[in-house]
């Protein structure tokens, strides 16, 4: 499942009710107030276009994937990454090199061929 905040004080609190508005998709409320979101099964909504998600299961490497590309980006590694904390860097540099986010994924640059720290510097490089 995957779940966005409208901030991080709504974590600890129980929720009033969960809202189905289409499939897999829900608005969760708190003192009579949306504040999440949920999809369940993201991984089955990744798709070519606008395509409808395929009725058969995504594979463990697509969900695997996912995992990849969302873990860098979500807490607590987003927050090492923007003190710039070497392992949390070397793993979003790690993952854009891979091609976890595609061209221009965030903050890196990694268009023509090139693999860019997100500080700029190509790798291997030495400022």
């Amino acid at each position: 499942m995957l779940t966005g905040l409208r901030d991080l004080d709504v974590r600890d609190e129980p929720l009033e009710a969960r809202v189905g508005i289409a499939p897999d998709v829900a608005l969760l409320v708190q003192h009579g107030a949306v504040v999440r979101w949920s999809l369940t099964d993201p991984a089955r909504y990744l798709t070519i276009g606008l395509a409808a998600p395929d009725a058969d299961p995504p594979s463990d490497a697509t969900r695997r994937l996912l995992t990849e590309c969302l873990d860098p980006v979500t807490q607590p590694v987003i927050l090492d990454v923007e003190d710039r904390e070497p392992t949390a860097l070397a793993r979003l540099v790690a993952a854009a090199c891979a091609g976890v986010f595609g061209v221009n994924g965030p903050g890196i640059d990694v268009a023509l061929g090139g693999c860019w720290r997100p500080w700029g510097a190509p790798l291997g490089w030495s400022s």
